[in-house]
């Protein structure tokens, strides 16, 4: 599965009293990641999935790209109820700027009521 993703805004978009004022990594991207291979479970199994390990994060570039990313998702093994994945983050040009190596996640029917979509009532 292949997305292109837009970058986090700032730290103090986020938060009153930053201990940053940028990102080491970028938490919207890598949480895009895990919500991708969400997607692929349900297109491949019609099941939901939820992370379980990273074997490991490695990040070549100082920081993410602010125009967004390209992210690659490779599921290399699943079963009705995992699934291991790499996973790829691109700059604009191509160039890698972190991995994700032995991405894990569950994938079973009992996650369907964490799925649905819940209305807050005011």
């Amino acid at each position: 599965i292949v997305a292109n993703i837009g970058s986090a805004p700032q730290p103090s978009n986020w938060m009153k009293q930053p201990i940053r004022s940028s990102w080491l990594t970028d938490p919207l991207v890598i949480d895009s990641a895990f919500q991708m291979m969400i997607l692929w479970s349900f297109q491949q199994s019609g099941v939901g999935s939820l992370p379980t390990a990273i074997y490991s994060y490695r990040q070549f570039k100082r920081s993410f790209t602010k125009d967004g990313v390209k992210i690659i998702a490779t599921v290399n093994e699943y079963t009705d109820h995992r699934a291991n994945a790499g996973i790829e983050f691109l700059d604009n040009k191509g160039e890698l700027i972190a991995l994700i190596d032995g991405y894990e996640c569950v994938r079973d029917k009992s996650l369907e009521n964490a799925f649905k979509k819940i209305e807050l009532i005011q």
